[in-house]
């Protein structure tokens, strides 16, 4: 079964990239939009209600259930990554059926070209072929040069992407 996070306010570019990776991720920092920091007993009580573990980088809260709290190590995206991987198993695949809006967790769904069009710059209507579209907050998605090259989004993770 794949897992399910609910990732703390500290780990906001971890929370985003799991999304991206399919994985079904809620982010502290965005549950806490309209009010002061969500306590650690709110976040573990959330985190049993909806069967997710927690990542924190609080090696207190860590302590309160090693097995649903997962004290996550590493400053880089790419360290948080691989001691997750060794942590708890998972694997790093990028599947575009299964990404989720990295703004609001959805999952994505492709969309005909045509129907981005006005929305997305010309120059990337005109250079891209394919699409996906958030479903609640509409945010339009494609591959582009932030996805491909050598500075880009899957770059980050070379040699940490499990095979298809």
């Amino acid at each position: 079964m794949t897992p399910s996070f609910i990732v703390d306010a500290m780990l906001g570019n971890l929370a985003r990239n799991l999304r991206f990776f399919g994985y079904d991720t809620l982010y502290v920092g965005e549950l806490e939009k309209d009010r002061d920091a969500l306590p650690d007993g709110d976040i573990y009580k959330l985190a049993v209600k909806t069967s997710r573990l927690v990542l924190t980088k609080d090696d207190q809260f860590s302590l309160r259930d090693p097995v649903r709290v997962i004290l996550v190590e590493g400053k880089t995206l790419r360290e948080q990554v691989a001691c997750m991987k060794a942590k708890l198993g998972i694997e790093i695949r990028f599947d575009q059926a299964t990404s989720r809006c990295s703004r609001c967790n959805e999952v994505l769904v492709p969309v005909p070209r045509e129907r981005v069009e006005g929305r997305v710059k010309e120059g990337t209507f005109r250079t891209i072929d394919k699409f996906w579209e958030c479903g609640r907050c509409k945010q339009i998605f494609w591959r582009g040069a932030h996805f491909r090259d050598k500075d880009g989004l899957l770059s980050k993770f070379d040699g940490m992407i499990d095979e298809q």
